[in-house]
C-alpha cells in the first residue's frame, strides 16, 4: 500500500532526519519538560501496553518501557526508517527487552495491538488527514484504552518557532501561511479543532489541557533554533546566501538574549496536552 503521508516519510528520513540523529542529545534534552507532562497524562502503569507515536530516535519510549516493566511492553512507530533504526538502537544498549520499534504510517497501517495507552510526544501534527489517522489508531487501542500526546501552541505562544520565523521573515520577505492547519508542527495549535477531529473519528472524552514549560537550550541556542526552527525551511524556500543566513542568525541571537541568563537559555513553550477514551 503507498504511503499517504509520503512527503513526511521523505522528510524525515532525508537529511532533515539525519539532524535529529546527530543533535539527538540536545534534542532530548530540550524537549524532556514536555515529554514529562505527556508522561504524567498518560500514568503508565506496570504491565501495561504502549503505543509510542512518532517515536523518532526513541527518548519517549525507552522512558515508557521504564514505566511499563518487565511484564509491559512498548511499540515505538516513527515513519522514519533512520530514526527507527536510532531507537533500536538504544533500546538495545539500555537493555530495554520489551522496547521495540518499527516504520509505520501510522495514517494507514495496521498496528499490533491490542494497546493499552498511546502516547506521543510532538508526533502526531503530521498527518495528512488526521481523522483517519486517529480512526486507525482508535483500532489498535483496546476497549476502555487512553490515549495522551502532546502538541506545540501556536506559534507566538512558542519562541522555538517565532523567533526564527520573525528574524527569517523580516530578512527575505512574507512566506506562504495559506494552510494554517497544514501538517507541520503547530498544525494542532487550535484545541476545538483537534478535540472535534478527535470525536468524529470516534474518540471518547477528547479534552484538551493547556500546560506551560520552559525548554532548556543548548549552549549555542541561536544555532540551534536555526536548525530546527522554520528559519532554514524559509531560507531554502527563498533562495536565501550565505549573508542573508549570516544576518538571519545574529537577529535571532539578539532575540534569545531575554531568555538567557548566566549563559543558560530557556525558552517557554505553550503546549496542549490531548486526551481520549476507546
Amino acid at each position: 500500500m503507498p504511503y499517504s503521508n509520503s512527503d513526511q516519510r521523505d522528510f524525515w528520513s532525508s537529511p532533515s532526519g539525519q539532524q535529529w540523529l546527530d543533535h539527538q542529545q540536545a534534542l532530548d534534552t530540550a524537549l524532556q519538560p514536555a515529554l514529562e507532562a505527556v508522561l504524567h497524562a498518560a500514568c503508565i502503569q506496570q504491565g501495561e501496553a504502549v503505543l509510542d507515536i512518532g517515536c523518532g530516535t526513541g527518548a519517549s519510549a525507552l522512558i515508557a518501557a521504564a514505566l511499563a516493566g518487565p511484564n509491559g511492553r512498548v511499540l515505538g512507530a516513527d515513519i522514519s526508517d533512520i530514526m527507527v533504526g536510532r531507537a533500536t538502537q538504544r533500546a538495545q544498549e539500555a537493555g530495554a527487552k520489551n522496547a521495540e520499534f518499527m516504520i509505520v504510517d501510522a495514517q494507514q497501517d495496521a498496528l499490533p495491538g491490542p494497546f493499552d495507552v498511546l502516547i506521543s510526544r510532538f508526533g502526531m501534527m503530521f498527518f495528512a488527514d488526521p481523522t483517519a489517522a486517529f480512526a486507525n489508531l482508535k483500532r489498535a487501542i483496546r476497549p476502555g484504552g487512553r490515549m495522551a500526546f502532546i502538541c506545540w501552541g501556536a506559534m507566538p505562544q512558542n519562541p522555538w518557532f517565532g523567533l526564527t520565523f520573525k528574524a527569517a521573515t523580516a530578512r527575505l520577505g512574507p512566506v506562504d501561511r495559506s494552510d494554517p492547519n497544514a501538517p507541520g508542527p503547530t498544525a494542532f495549535k487550535d484545541a476545538d479543532r483537534v478535540t472535534s477531529l478527535m470525536a468524529d473519528a470516534g474518540l471518547l472524552d477528547a479534552a484538551a489541557q493547556w500546560v506551560d514549560v520552559e525548554l532548556p537550550l543548548p549552549e549555542d541556542a541561536a544555532g540551534f533554533l536555526m536548525q530546527f526552527g522554520p528559519a532554514k525551511r524559509i531560507i531554502a524556500e527563498k533562495n536565501g546566501t550565505a549573508e542573508d543566513e549570516a544576518a538571519i542568525r545574529s537577529a535571532v541571537q539578539d532575540a534569545l538574549k531575554p531568555y538567557t541568563k548566566q549563559g543558560k537559555t530557556h525558552l517557554p513553550a505553550g503546549l496542549w496536552i490531548y486526551t481520549a477514551r476507546v
